[in-house]
């Protein structure tokens, strides 16, 4: 099974905001694309600054295959400790890095994908074969320019542009939320970039009914749910102001409906019917007529925005508000007192619902399709990232298998490597491969090609392997330890067959390759100190290859030249070269 391990300072519920939502988003793609998703929250924000949640763990067990919660430190979070900037590591947390570090060592993934460029030294840790995932949500260096349009001072992380595009340089794969940003990037780094456009299309399986008309005779309800951050708290002070002017001027019957924290942040006159925390937002959306978003300053992607066209309500939005999205331009205000006065005209004239339901859903559709699309280009990106090794072991001897464990092992370093494999290899070998190294249970008899096989080469991890040291103990069969000798590989129809019959000396015909492959089995299983090889002929393919490797990883004195049987007296003792060679 595909492995994803998803890294996030953000925990995926409740998901009442939109950094929230996009960790939900984010995550349930791979989860639905096969992958069994490990979610590794590093807690800070909310109730997690003091407290374990036990609530929102057990419902994010529920979501996911398997949840790891390591509570941050006190430096998460914190001001710029120098300067008005914050380093790019600055809020890197030493309790993560043991945990990754932990993990890494005994598990693989095939995808890490971390959230906010802050958390990328996470990249540092992950297994060079797993492909790498930057889930930006924000260019955080844009933010403090936003800021000052408001007159506040930045909150949250506070990067410059140098050090946030290194961060995005640790990644394989950079995600935006935005094309704007998309379309940045591509010109600032060489990695991947692909834009995938927030939408949750759970909620049109069930769309707010559509309406002809307001809801009520006497007035028209406008409602905004947000949260509280400084952009939502500006945008709505600043048209509850505008609103002010224009009700005053017009006894305009508006209807202000206010859910979430933004609530909390208020400062009006007017009558606002504020409903706090909100658990539903469908059940919000369906007491008014038009959903408001109130945001003109900002970056990323506004995800309330999405989220009320999904539910099919008209919308009214700001410039910022309706970027990304193709909401048409009559639904569009440049500025507060534009959309009060929209607001106001409505309440004054009750036009019918049709026209701005029409564009509302043709904006839902436009922005699902572009959703759809980009997840799908982000799963192939991520497939073909970092192709996978496969090597096939259905028609390997034991040599081979052995040859191809230390051959996986050194692969493993930078690429997955599967290794196909009978069922019983896999009952032997399954359970003790490297992290990276993945068992595929397969039939003999399958009858999908089998490509021929490389010259298989020994490595020295094989003294130690777990899984060829399995091999091997099964292939000996408790025998014992042969006795000590001399092995000559060469030509045998050219060698005296009376060398073969001496206890020590073993003449071996490479033309039979079960043969060799049993006696360097056998070395391999068991050298002895006495043990030595000597090649006895002008052949130099894939044995030739295996019995040199094997010399070097068992330390087994080698002889031979490519002259063969002809330097064959040269290369034996005197006693035993008088036998061989007829004077």
């Amino acid at each position: 099974m595909k492995t994803a391990l998803v890294i996030s300072p953000f925990a995926s519920l409740p998901r009442d905001a939109g950094h929230r939502r996009r960790v939900y988003q984010m995550t349930r793609l791979l989860a639905d694309a096969g992958y069994r998703t490990t979610f590794l929250l590093l807690a800070f924000e909310d109730d997690w600054a003091w407290s374990h949640d036990t609530a929102v763990a057990d419902g994010m067990r529920r979501q996911w295959d398997e949840l790891i919660v390591v509570h941050a430190g006190p430096q998460v979070g914190r001001p710029p400790a120098h300067g008005a900037r914050h380093g790019l590591d600055e809020w890197w947390d030493a309790g993560l890095e043991a945990t990754l570090a932990n993990l890494f060592a005994r598990r693989f993934f095939d995808v890490a994908v971390v959230h906010n460029v802050w958390l990328s030294k996470a990249f540092d840790f992950v297994h060079p074969a797993t492909t790498k995932v930057l889930e930006t949500h924000d260019l955080f260096w844009l933010r403090p320019d936003a800021f000052a349009r408001i007159g506040q001072s930045p909150d949250f992380f506070v990067p410059d542009r140098e050090a946030e595009l290194f961060g995005i340089g640790r990644a394989d794969i950079a995600v935006t939320i935005q094309e704007t940003e998309a379309r940045a990037l591509l010109d600032l780094t060489p990695r991947r970039v692909v834009n995938v456009p927030y939408y949750e299309p759970t909620l049109d399986d069930a769309p707010l009914p559509r309406r002809a008309r307001p809801l009520r005779a006497d007035r028209v309800s406008f409602g905004v749910l947000a949260s509280g951050n400084p952009f939502n708290v500006h945008g709505l002070n600043a048209l509850c102001a505008a609103l002010e002017q224009e009700i005053a001027a017009s006894f305009a019957p508006v209807e202000l409906v206010v859910g979430g924290a933004v609530g909390r942040h208020l400062r009006t006159g007017l009558n606002v019917i504020c409903l706090g925390q909100v658990a539903d937002e469908r059940e919000f959306y369906q007491q008014v007529d038009y959903a408001v978003m109130p945001v003109w300053e900002g970056t990323g992607f506004k995800i309330k925005t999405a989220d009320a066209l999904a539910l099919g309500l008209p919308v009214l939005a700001a410039t910022h508000a309706a970027s990304g999205t193709r909401l048409d331009g009559s639904l569009i205000c440049a500025t507060p007192h534009e959309m009060a006065a929209r607001m106001a005209e409505i309440a004054l004239r009750r036009p019918g619902l049709g026209p701005a339901l029409d564009a509302t859903e043709a904006a839902r559709d436009e922005l699902r399709a572009r959703a759809a699309q980009g997840e799908g280009h982000l799963l192939r990106v991520i497939e073909r990232y970092k192709p996978a090794i496969e090597i096939d072991l259905r028609r390997a001897g034991p040599l081979h298998l052995q040859a191809s464990i230390g051959a996986a092992r050194a692969l493993a370093a930078r690429h997955r490597v599967r290794l196909v494999m009978d069922a019983e290899t896999h009952a032997l070998i399954g359970t003790v491969l490297p992290p990276a190294v993945d068992p595929v249970l397969a039939a003999a008899s399958d009858t999908a090609p089998v490509p021929p096989m490389a010259t298989p080469t020994l490595h020295p991890d094989l003294t130690w392997d777990p899984a060829a040291i399995r091999l091997r103990a099964a292939w000996s069969g408790g025998r014992e330890t042969p006795a000590p000798g001399m092995f000559v590989l060469g030509d045998i129809a050219r060698e005296p067959r009376a060398l073969s019959r001496r206890r020590r000396i073993t003449c071996l015909d490479v033309a039979d390759p079960a043969g060799v492959e049993a006696v360097l089995m056998r070395l391999l299983h068991a050298p002895s100190e006495h043990d030595e090889i000597i090649w006895a002929t002008n052949g130099h393919g894939a044995f030739r290859t295996l019995v040199m490797s094997l010399c070097v990883v068992r330390n087994i004195p080698f002889r031979g030249t490519a002259d063969g049987v002809a330097e064959l007296p040269e290369l034996l003792p005197a006693t035993l070269a008088r036998e061989l060679v007829p004077s």
